[in-house]
């Protein structure tokens, strides 16, 4: 009760508290008539408070309940790995994944990044979780938290760095939680 809740049109809070998971329904203290009413189909944010997000290395022990998929990226030619490549989720379930802000100003804005639309629009989370750049190494992860709303069964993941070609790949997590796919880039 009393968090924060963000949406495009207007700020305003909680007027109950929000327990359980699967919640379908909230109640604000305030909504906005008008052009500023909040619609269905809108993204909003609960923000109970500033935290510090640290994302996992490559070597992290993750928890059951995480789907990941890691792998290397190296130069086709001299086997080398590439530092700073951009691996980056492009489908989830065959959906393209989207984004957009949520927020009314610079300070409480965020950019979403989501797939779906109308009432099967899922949120995925933010850029960090949808994209990494690999290390000196040539190593990246991208991980999910399992969840019932959003069953990951394949996503389509692609790598880029400038002065190589794109090179994209599909994984499928139908066998495994953990996918280990690598990319060997091909200079341009």
């Amino acid at each position: 009760m009393g968090t924060a809740v963000i949406s495009n049109r207007f700020l305003t809070t909680l007027a109950q508290p929000l327990e359980g998971a699967g919640i379908v329904s909230a109640v604000l203290t305030e909504v906005v008539s008008g052009a500023e009413t909040l619609q269905a189909g809108d993204l909003v944010r609960f923000v109970d408070h500033r935290i510090i997000r640290m994302l996992a290395g490559p070597y992290y022990p993750f928890l059951s309940d995480i789907q990941r998929v890691s792998g290397t990226v190296t130069d086709s030619v001299t086997g080398l790995p590439l530092a700073s490549v951009v691996v980056e989720l492009r489908r989830v379930n065959n959906q393209v994944v989207q984004n957009q802000n949520v927020g009314t100003s610079a300070g409480n804005r965020v950019r979403l990044y989501t797939v779906g639309t109308g009432p099967d629009l899922r949120v995925i989370g933010r850029q960090t979780d949808v994209r990494c750049e690999t290390d000196v190494r040539g190593r990246y992860l991208l991980y999910f938290l399992r969840r019932e709303d959003l069953i990951i069964t394949d996503i389509r993941v692609r790598a880029t760095l400038s002065g190589y070609q794109n090179s994209v790949e599909t994984v499928s997590f139908s066998e495994r939680q953990n996918v280990t796919v690598s990319f060997s880039m091909v200079e341009v």
